[in-house]
C-alpha cells in the first residue's frame, strides 16, 4: 500500500482482493428451524424441523446479524456490531450508514472459521447491500431493520426482520 499527499491531496494505492464467490441461496446448508423467538421448532410429530436453501435466507440473515462481535467464544471475530452502533449512533443520520456498511462487512468480506477449517463471507449468499433501514424502535428485545439485498441465484430481496439484541 501506497499513501502519498500531492497537490494538497492524499493518495491511497493499493491492491484490491477478487470478488469472494457466494453461495446460492438454494443451496444454503438444513439448519434446525427457529420460531420468532429463536426457539427450535418441533412439527406435528414433535420432531424437531428443519429448513435449507431460500426457506433459510431469512432465519441466516437473522442469525447472523443478531450474533454480536466477541460474543461467541469459538468465534470471537464472527459477528456484527449492529449493538455497538445503535448505543453510539441512535438518533444520528450515521446510524442507517454504518449499519449498512457493517452488512456489507459480513456480506463481502471472507471469515476464516477456525471450527470447520472453512472460509465463507458470514451472509453467505448476499451478492450486493442496496438498502438498510432501521424501521422502528427497540422493543422487546428486537430492532426491526428492512433489508434491500442482492441474493445470488435469486436476484433482488426485501424483508423487514426483527433481530435479537443483547440486553
Amino acid at each position: 500500500m501506497r499513501i502519498e499527499r500531492h497537490l494538497g491531496k492524499i493518495i491511497v494505492e493499493g491492491v484490491v482482493a477478487p470478488d469472494f464467490p457466494r453461495d446460492l441461496a438454494a443451496t444454503l446448508p438444513t439448519d434446525v428451524a427457529l420460531s420468532v423467538e429463536h426457539d427450535l421448532l418441533a412439527d406435528a410429530g414433535r420432531s424437531i424441523t428443519t429448513v435449507s436453501g431460500l426457506d433459510a435466507l431469512p432465519q441466516t440473515l437473522i442469525t447472523c446479524l443478531s450474533m454480536m462481535r466477541g460474543e461467541s467464544p469459538f468465534h470471537p471475530d464472527y459477528g456484527s456490531r449492529l449493538a455497538e452502533y445503535w448505543h453510539c449512533y441512535v438518533g444520528s443520520p450515521w446510524l442507517n450508514t454504518l449499519i449498512k456498511l457493517d452488512v456489507a462487512r459480513l456480506a463481502s468480506i471472507p471469515y476464516g472459521d477456525p471450527v470447520l477449517n472453512q472460509r465463507y463471507t458470514p451472509l453467505r449468499c448476499v451478492e450486493r447491500v442496496e438498502k438498510v433501514e432501521v424501521i422502528g424502535s427497540l422493543e422487546r428485545g428486537r430492532l426491526p431493520i428492512r433489508l434491500e439485498l442482492m441474493i445470488a441465484g435469486v436476484g433482488s430481496w426485501s424483508r423487514a426482520c426483527g433481530f435479537l439484541w443483547p440486553r
